[in-house]
């Protein structure tokens, strides 16, 4: 919200009456109700200090916004609809999980054969994702991605060297564990699979690199692609504040940052023919067990973001 009153304001600097329509994109099952309730003023919304954030479409005329419940893993808009494009941590997920993972939930965890079939389908979801933006944008946009990452070293989210405990093992161990314990079974462990998968530089911009690739047949040209570590801010302000921080407190909004995007791939590996109060306690249990590490060393968890800095244009 707070980006795009500022886009609005910088080009209302030098237009200051051109019309502007802003569209939001996400899934069809997503909140879009919530949006539209900020953007009238029904519902209130804060920034990162807990200051209120004053809608933009109260501050400036002429804005228009409207959405789409289209995945971006199809095209969105008309061609050459769009002349600014932005998508922050969300085109690391996959339009389907290609197989499953034996040991681990995740695809850093796999074995070689079992990774070689997430990068492929990471492949063709990259190129599809970059034909559906190359229609999308008019000659002379540009589309800005901030992904999730695999780096040069081999950290990506979760596993950085400042924080000793990696997300993603802690994960399997855990939920490993509740089938030591007999609480969930070998064929629901097999089933967790997060369907996503981290692009090193080199998988970026191979589409690109093709003269010949669909890709580059869209006019769309790779400017630039910049690998950042951004620090964990629940981290960070507990490394701050400890002495005044309630540690449980801590514990509960560092794992539950972690929940809001994998709660739905425990949940939905667990067997159908469990009641649904047995599956939701279940993984309540499993990211219980996870806080209670996390109050238990405090310094030892976090989840540090390993990004991709993606910006590409529409050449023609």
């Amino acid at each position: 919200m707070i980006l795009m009153d500022q886009l609005i304001s910088a080009i209302r600097e030098t237009k200051p009456d051109i019309q502007v329509q802003i569209l939001y994109e996400d899934q069809p099952n997503a909140d879009f109700k919530s949006l539209f309730f900020f953007m009238q003023g029904i519902n209130k919304a804060v920034d990162s200090c807990n200051k209120d954030i004053v809608p933009y479409l109260s501050k400036h005329s002429n804005v228009f916004i409207s959405t789409c419940g289209t995945s971006f893993h199809q095209q969105c808009f008309p061609n050459c609809a769009v002349n600014l494009g932005f998508c922050f941590t969300a085109m690391h997920w996959l339009s389907r999980v290609p197989c499953n993972i034996s040991n681990g939930i995740h695809h850093v965890q796999a074995e070689p054969e079992e990774a070689a079939l997430y990068a492929a389908q990471a492949a063709e979801d990259w190129s599809n994702i970059l034909v559906a933006r190359g229609k999308e944008l008019a000659a002379g946009g540009r589309m800005v991605i901030v992904n999730f990452c695999l780096d040069e070293n081999g950290y990506h989210l979760g596993t950085t060297p400042n924080i000793k405990r990696s997300m993603y093992d802690t994960f399997q161990q855990l939920w490993r564990g509740m089938v030591t314990e007999a609480r969930i079974t070998e064929e629901e462990f097999l089933a967790t699979n997060l369907c996503m998968y981290y692009r090193n530089q080199d998988e970026v911009k191979a589409p690109f690199l093709d003269p010949e690739s669909t890709v580059s047949k869209t006019g769309l040209k790779l400017v630039s692609v910049e690998t950042k570590l951004v620090p964990c801010p629940y981290h960070e302000n507990w490394v701050t504040n400890r002495q005044e921080m309630d540690l449980a407190a801590h514990a509960h909004d560092q794992v539950t940052t972690m929940r809001t995007w994998s709660n739905s791939t425990f949940l939905t590996a667990l067997d159908e023919a469990r009641p649904m109060e047995e599956r939701v306690a279940l993984v309540e249990d499993m990211f219980n067990r996870f806080k209670a590490l996390v109050i238990e060393n405090p310094e030892e968890y976090a989840m540090e973001y390993v990004h991709h800095y993606i910006v590409m244009e529409k050449e023609w």
